[in-house]
């Protein structure tokens, strides 16, 4: 993550984030993002160790909504 020191993801969590943090990772397979040039879907797991973290570090009892977007390949015609 780009986010090395946590700096933005503290500010985020401690002063913008009321009760939940809404988040929709755009693929979880590995070869899929692979071939978006994206990070790896283990991103998105240190992401969430990273929230969960801060979050208890600062007393929050906030939530992480994973969204998850389904379409199958009838809806693509």
């Amino acid at each position: 993550m780009a986010d090395k020191d946590n700096k933005f993801l503290r500010e985020l969590i401690e002063h913008h984030v009321s009760g939940q943090l809404k988040v929709a990772p755009e693929h979880i397979a590995e070869e899929v993002l692979h071939h978006m040039q994206k990070p790896a879907g283990n991103m998105y797991d240190k992401f969430r160790q990273k929230f969960f973290a801060i979050n208890e570090q600062l007393g929050k009892k906030a939530i992480l909504n994973t969204i998850l977007n389904v379409k199958s390949s009838r809806d693509l015609h």
